[in-house]
C-alpha cells in the first residue's frame, strides 16, 4: 500500500523536475532550449544541494524524532531546517546577484543567452528551498498517500502554468 503511492510521487516529481524542458520543446526552438537547459543546470544547483541534504540530514532526523519530546523535536527540526535553508540560499544567492557574469565567465560568447536565465531560474527555486524540507515529514509518519497526493497536485498546477506559460511568453513565461 505504501509503495504504490509511493510510484505516483515519483511520476509526479519527475513531472516537476522534468516538464518544463519537454513543454518548452513544443513551444521554442532548439537553440533556445539549449541555453535554457544551460542555465538550468547552473540555477537548480541550489536546489539539488538542498534536495540531497533533506534526504541524508532532515527526513532521517523527522524519522528519529518521532518517539522524543515534542518540544525537543520541534527545537531540532526548525534548527537543521533553517541551517539547511541558509545555506541552499548562499549557494543560490549568487546565481541571482551575478547570473550573466558566471555564464560569461564559463561559456564563450555564443552561449551568453542563457545568463538572464540562469537569474529567473534561481530565483524562481527560491521559494522551493524554503519548503522542500517539509514534504518527507508526510514520509516520516507513514503518510505516503498524502504526500503523493500534494507532490500530484503541485505538478499538475505546475504543469498546467507551465503550458499557458510557454504558450504566452515561451521562456520567461515557464520561469
Amino acid at each position: 500500500h505504501f509503495g504504490k503511492w509511493l510510484f505516483l510521487s515519483t511520476i509526479a516529481g519527475f513531472l516537476m523536475k522534468h516538464g518544463d524542458r519537454a513543454i518548452l520543446g513544443r513551444y521554442i526552438e532548439l537553440d533556445a532550449l539549449a541555453f535554457y537547459q544551460i542555465a538550468f543546470l547552473l540555477a537548480t544547483l541550489s536546489l539539488a544541494l538542498n534536495t540531497a541534504l533533506v534526504q541524508k540530514i532532515l527526513y532521517p532526523l523527522y524519522c528519529s524524532v518521532l518517539t522524543t519530546d515534542a518540544s525537543a523535536k520541534d527545537f531540532k527540526i526548525a534548527r537543521v531546517k533553517f541551517l539547511l535553508t541558509a545555506g541552499t540560499f548562499g549557494v543560490a544567492i549568487p546565481f541571482i546577484l551575478f547570473g550573466r557574469e558566471i555564464v560569461e565567465l564559463l561559456y564563450d560568447p555564443r552561449y551568453y543567452a542563457a545568463g538572464p536565465m540562469v537569474v529567473g531560474i534561481a530565483f524562481a527555486w527560491l521559494f522551493q528551498l524554503i519548503t522542500a524540507g517539509y514534504n518527507p515529514v508526510l514520509l516520516a509518519v507513514g503518510r505516503s498517500k498524502a504526500f503523493a497526493l500534494l507532490l500530484l497536485f503541485s505538478a499538475v498546477v505546475r504543469v498546467v502554468l507551465m503550458v499557458i506559460g510557454a504558450r504566452e511568453f515561451g521562456i520567461p513565461g515557464v520561469i
